[in-house]
């Protein structure tokens, strides 16, 4: 129950889906069921795993937390690849790992693989999760809203963007 007494029902995959339907552009927003599984048949194979290790290498050798415990947010984070693979088992760290797409398939998938973590539907556009309440926020190939991760962000807190470049 959010603080305007709204509820909020887990779905049995254990994902909650808070995009409210004026969010909404399209009647299933975001990657279809056939474009999330190609995608995770495809990163399974190992392709990005040089992306993995960068990621966790930067973390471990150029990040400095306040406390071993930190929060971790995956914006866009499709079908949790990114979220399960590059935010957990961070040497020294404990992390409560969060994550966000618009497509309600692709949060499914997550929930349902890496039950460790937790996702839910939104619009990272308007996310909703309390101000200064993340450590670090991770988004690979997806949108950024800087006004967004700035709000989201704690004072010490870093903010990880993967972009396709040459």
């Amino acid at each position: 129950v959010c603080e305007n007494n709204h509820s909020f029902d887990i779905a049995k995959q254990g994902y909650l889906n808070l995009l409210p339907v004026n969010q909404k552009k399209s009647k299933d927003p975001g990657d279809n069921e056939m474009m999330i599984a190609a995608r995770r048949n495809f990163l399974e194979l190992g392709f990005y795993d040089l992306l993995i290790e960068s990621i966790q290498k930067l973390i471990s050798d150029k990040l400095i937390f306040e406390s071993k415990n930190i929060v971790a947010f995956d914006a866009g984070c499709g079908e949790g690849y990114y979220s399960e693979k590059a935010l957990n088992n961070l040497l020294g760290l404990e992390t409560e790992i969060f994550g966000t797409d618009i497509s309600k398939y692709a949060v499914r998938n997550a929930a349902k693989k890496y039950k460790n973590n937790f996702y839910f539907v939104s619009s990272i556009y308007n996310l909703p999760i309390a101000d200064s309440s993340t450590d670090l926020i991770l988004s690979v190939f997806s949108p950024i809203m800087t006004e967004e991760f700035k709000r989201i962000l704690s004072k010490q807190g870093y903010v990880i963007v993967v972009s396709p470049a040459p």
